[in-house]
């Protein structure tokens, strides 16, 4: 495939052949370093060909997303290695912190939102990039190659199937050669799963099957398949309070992550949060767990919801998890119906919207309504009124509304 030196290289993605030249980070500098130098040079510009039509200049694959997605390479790295991976207990915290970087870069050198045909670019700019901070050699090839085949797939019964190696030759001038596929390594299967997981802010329906975890842990493992479905509810309500849900998009929210301070903004969005469990221990500040501490971790809560304990917040929890807890959103809570209600006195009164849905869903047999119909003792709160099933990550139209905790007999009318 095609030769190219450094500056051509540059040339042709048209980047300023000085910006590594220039850099004074590390590997020890902190990830957050990196994430800023990779928003500064390469996420804050438009893609080839493109101009900036908003404030963020890659709406799809910018920087928070590259941020994302390397704040998971731990928590999957040490999912892995909680349900026996030896290729993940290999990985050393030198490792991981190299496989974040690489998450940061994946995405650099695109040239639209469609589908990526640049992962091999994004490769040679991570291996630049490496090598300008004092990578090993051999290292920085690993991890760009890591990147540009993190996506394929091997099957052993299909032996045409290709990757690719990165050469560079003695000039220092770089390319890729076609290779037969092999077996995913841990630094492809990290940086796929990291990647993919974060695609549920694009689809309307997220396949998990596609998480190389999926394939090699949880098929087959009812505990770290569980834990799986948490951690992806967890990102879908991460993606959603950054305002990058494919259903609602909040440009306003998602441009204090679009920016150079993005990382840390985004990691505080769930790390030291209850809510999110898995993330929150797992990741355990971009580090690795040790093998006895993640063998001992309880990551799901099991416990029923309790009726007799209302609506304390992790009893609503268990509610969510179950299928318990409904909302029903309401445009104008405050808003006054033409309709006077007639008190058991006599005595009309006006009411809100709000006070009308929460009267009629309380609506039971054999208690009569204040209607002067003569089915007003025939009404069993009002079932036909849309409600929806709440989630990690789901999210009502309206921002205001009521919610409904059902009892479990009526989960199945509901």
């Amino acid at each position: 495939m095609l030769s190219q030196t450094p500056e051509a290289f540059f040339e042709r993605k048209r980047i300023d052949p000085q910006v590594f030249k220039n850099i004074s980070l590390t590997v020890q500098s902190p990830l957050t370093d990196h994430s800023a130098c990779a928003f500064e040079h390469f996420y804050s510009k438009p893609y080839l060909n493109h101009d900036k039509t908003g404030s963020i200049a890659r709406f799809y694959h910018g920087i928070a997303h590259a941020n994302r997605v390397a704040s998971y390479i731990s928590v999957f790295a040490n999912l892995y290695k909680k349900h026996g991976s030896k290729d993940a207990s290999a990985v050393t915290d030198d490792d991981l912190k190299l496989i974040q970087i690489a998450a940061l870069f994946h995405d650099s050198c695109r040239e639209n939102d469609d589908k990526d045909l640049w992962d091999n670019d994004s490769g040679i700019l991570l291996y630049l990039y490496l090598k300008a901070i004092g990578v090993d050699e051999n290292k920085a090839i690993l991890l760009a190659e890591a990147i540009a085949n993190k996506d394929v797939e091997y099957d052993k019964d299909h032996p045409d199937q290709k990757q690719y190696a990165l050469k560079v030759d003695a000039s220092g001038k770089m390319s890729w050669e076609e290779t037969n596929a092999a077996p995913k390594n841990i630094y492809q299967r990290l940086i796929h799963d990291a990647d993919c997981i974060d695609i549920i802010r694009a689809r309307d329906h997220f396949d998990a099957t596609y998480l190389d975890f999926y394939k090699e842990v949880a098929k087959n493992n009812s505990i770290a398949l569980d834990e799986m479905a948490q951690l992806i509810t967890e990102v879908r309500s991460v993606i959603e309070r950054q305002g990058d849900s494919k259903q609602i998009n909040h440009p306003d929210i998602k441009e204090k992550y679009e920016c150079a301070k993005g990382l840390a903004r985004s990691i505080a969005t769930w790390q030291h949060n209850d809510q999110y469990k898995i993330l929150s221990t797992l990741y355990n500040n971009g580090g690795l767990l040790p093998e006895s501490t993640l063998k001992s971790l309880r990551l799901i809560d099991d416990t029923p919801y309790d009726p007799s304990k209302g609506l304390e917040i992790n009893n609503l929890r268990r509610a969510m998890r179950e299928g318990k807890l409904f909302s029903r959103g309401l445009v104008v809570v405050s808003g006054v119906s033409a309709k006077k209600v007639t008190l058991n006195d006599g005595t009309r009164l006006e009411e809100s919207l709000a006070s009308i849905d929460i009267r009629k869903a309380k609506r039971r047999l054999g208690v009569p309504t204040s209607s002067s119909k003569n089915d007003k003792e025939n009404k069993n709160g009002n079932l036909h009124r849309s409600i929806s099933m709440l989630s990690h990550g789901s999210a009502t139209f309206p921002d205001v509304g009521l919610l409904i905790l059902a009892k479990p007999e009526h989960n199945q009318r509901q």
